[in-house]
């Protein structure tokens, strides 16, 4: 999946998802996994799901160590996305997506 980024000034598009992980230098192995926070342009809060679960599956980023997720809009946090690409308000309460994200794994794995 290749993404826009958000320097990239000739999309109006406003939507943004915040992509991370953090390290864990305590434990051997997972300090690999500190990645900085950057934001990926997204046209929808369904492709901000598959944009964050196909940037876990690509860095092999595991539960504690996702730091991304946070959807803008216009520069305004608007929600979240979990490690299991579910969509959640500011009220912690869950957004319906069009697509559940079970479906975009299979998408994105050519299913």
């Amino acid at each position: 999946m290749e993404h826009r980024n958000l320097v990239d000034d000739k999309y109006r598009v406003r939507m943004t998802v915040v992509l991370a992980a953090r390290g864990n230098p305590g434990i051997k192995g997972f300090s690999h996994l500190d990645i900085p926070a950057y934001e990926v342009v997204v046209t929808s809060i369904e492709e901000a799901s598959g944009v964050c679960l196909d940037f876990i599956e690509r860095n092999y980023i595991g539960m504690t160590h996702w730091a991304g997720g946070e959807i803008k809009d216009k520069g305004k946090t608007v929600g979240f996305v979990s490690h299991n690409g579910r969509v959640w308000d500011l009220n912690n309460h869950e957004i319906k997506t069009l697509f559940p994200h079970e479906s975009m794994l299979f998408v994105q794995q050519g299913g």
